[in-house]
């Protein structure tokens, strides 16, 4: 492996496991390589669902080791949410009756 391929799959290592809520929330908003992270405050990664501060703490983490941060908040690009909204929750019609 040459250097560069060695550099890029360290980039794309992140620190949350596959089935981590903060990554599944990130890979639904388009975001699944760590430098995608650098155009994003950690105020506006915090308002998806899923992200919270360890998360925050560990993407932290992984961007300095690699010499990135996130954005300045004052810099950041917006994350379209609407496509990440939870959903109410359907309550079956047969069990409203006792949730009144």
């Amino acid at each position: 492996m040459n250097k560069q391929a060695a550099a890029d799959e360290s980039m794309n290592e992140w620190p949350l496991r596959r089935e981590n809520p903060a990554r599944r929330a990130l890979g639904e908003v388009g975001i699944t390589h760590l430098r995608q992270l650098t155009k994003f405050s950690e105020q506006e990664l915090l308002k998806l669902h899923g992200v919270g501060p360890k998360a925050i703490r560990l993407l932290r983490e992984a961007l300095s080791t690699r010499g990135l941060a996130f954005a300045p908040p004052d810099q950041s690009s917006v994350i379209s949410t609407s496509a990440h909204r939870r959903k109410p929750q359907q309550v079956p019609e047969d069990k409203r009756s006792w949730q009144a």
